[in-house]
């Protein structure tokens, strides 16, 4: 595995050779069966629903990458790779996951929350155990219209028939606002004394980058769909200088393997916690210069 080793500083940025210059400034840091499944019809919810006037603003909260939560009123479990849906606002293509097969084709958004897709294709992979690999493109070919929800960090966004009844549940973590760079104020509860020691947080690469005080670290960002406000870092690897505060680096990677969720602090700050709900990070924003 390549990585590209990014080394955050305060007002500073030393950037190795291997390192492309794009992260940086984007932050402005100094220098994602095939039997059907019975149908159960949802009327359509208006909660927090996008009017037409908002119209651009919902097509920049659709894009991106959608877990299907639930199709015709039963929710997906399954411990195999989840399905989704992502949407691609640039150029209006899909590309989803049904739970055997890849699909893409093309999406409408119109003014009156109307979308439709269209031109689909499929991949044409046998799969054993697939159940919801039938309703999914059913359900797919009578989308009709949208509304879209929030509740607390999650996005919401159900898939209307042309008789207003929800065929598909979509649901997006909004870790938006973890995207940046922060400085490492707290781990385990204790004040963190390095002033250097920082993370840029690249929630659209599902990428991590960061500067121990000491080390320069790379990761890999990940999400459990059936868990709100979700996130893991994976596969951390970091450069192998001798650290005059290496306890303190090291509390800093254990934390960091044990975050499972995310959730906004007081003064803008962000909180990373573990799977028993125990606050491990910390984080204050990095200003911007």
């Amino acid at each position: 595995m390549s990585y590209r080793l990014i080394k955050i500083l305060t007002g500073v940025v030393a950037v190795s050779s291997l390192c492309g210059c794009s992260v940086l400034e984007r932050y402005g840091i100094g220098t994602q069966r095939k039997e059907p499944v019975a149908a159960v019809p949802q009327a359509a919810t208006t909660q927090q629903q996008i009017s037409d006037d908002q119209i651009r603003l919902s097509e920049k909260v659709l894009s991106g990458e959608w877990n299907i939560y639930k199709v015709d009123g039963k929710e997906i479990r399954t411990e195999e790779d989840h399905p989704y849906i992502n949407f691609s606002i640039t150029d209006n293509r899909f590309y989803a996951f049904n739970g055997c097969n890849i699909l893409n084709g093309d999406f409408t958004v119109k003014s009156g929350q109307l979308i439709e897709f269209s031109n689909m294709l499929a991949t044409q992979k046998a799969c054993q155990d697939s159940g919801y690999e039938y309703a999914i493109n059913q359900a797919m070919g009578k989308v009709r219209s949208y509304s879209l929800a929030k509740r607390g960090q999650e996005f919401h966004l159900n898939l209307h028939d042309k008789d207003h009844l929800t065929v598909l549940t979509l649901r997006k973590h909004n870790l938006d606002f973890l995207n940046g760079a922060w400085r490492v104020s707290h781990i385990n509860g204790e004040v963190c004394r390095i002033q250097d020691m920082q993370l840029l947080i690249d929630i659209p690469e599902r990428r991590l980058h960061g500067n121990t005080g000491c080390n320069v670290l790379n990761g890999e960002l990940s999400e459990d769909p059936d868990k709100v406000s979700s996130i893991q870092f994976q596969n951390i690897v970091t450069t192998r200088a001798a650290c005059p505060d290496q306890a303190v680096e090291t509390a800093l990677l254990i934390a960091l393997e044990e975050v499972e969720t995310a959730r906004r602090g007081h003064d803008k700050t962000a909180v990373l916690i573990d799977k028993n709900g125990r606050t491990l990070l910390v984080l204050t924003p990095v200003l911007r210069r």
